[in-house]
């Protein structure tokens, strides 16, 4: 997600107006829930300020075909299937699969010393650059 969510606090009021989180995603439920919500024009601060440290080891980053999965199905419901939001997300989709199978690869061919090796190389000078043009 493009934002902090753990750090996010919802008034009752919107719960009220856009409805609660919808289960039936177990893993990216608050991504459905912020959709919503900006599709309500509910209006969201930004405050500078430390508030949440957590580790990246929940369901959504240990398991991320999963997650990529059920992304796709939300944002199939929001933006509707022939949409430049969805056939965006289908690329990413796409080249995240091809990672991950590329980083099992690497892990049985070469080992864990080269994956993490690999990891970090692609870190900083794929993302890393990613971030930047943004």
């Amino acid at each position: 997600m493009g934002f902090p969510h753990q750090a996010m606090f919802v008034r009752h009021t919107v719960h009220n107006s856009i409805g609660a989180y919808d289960t039936a995603y177990r893993i990216v439920a608050d991504y459905d829930f912020v959709l919503r919500a900006v599709e309500g024009d509910i209006s969201f601060s930004y405050t500078d300020t430390f508030l949440v440290n957590y580790r990246n080891t929940g369901l959504s980053g240990s398991n991320l075909y999963a997650t990529m999965s059920e992304i796709r199905k939300i944002n199939r419901k929001h933006f509707g299937l022939l949409s430049l939001s969805h056939a965006g997300f289908l690329i990413l989709f796409a080249k995240s699969c091809f990672l991950l199978a590329l980083e099992k690869a690497i892990g049985l061919v070469f080992g864990n010393r080269v994956l993490s090796w690999a990891r970090t190389t692609y870190t900083k000078n794929i993302i890393a650059k990613e971030y930047e043009e943004t």
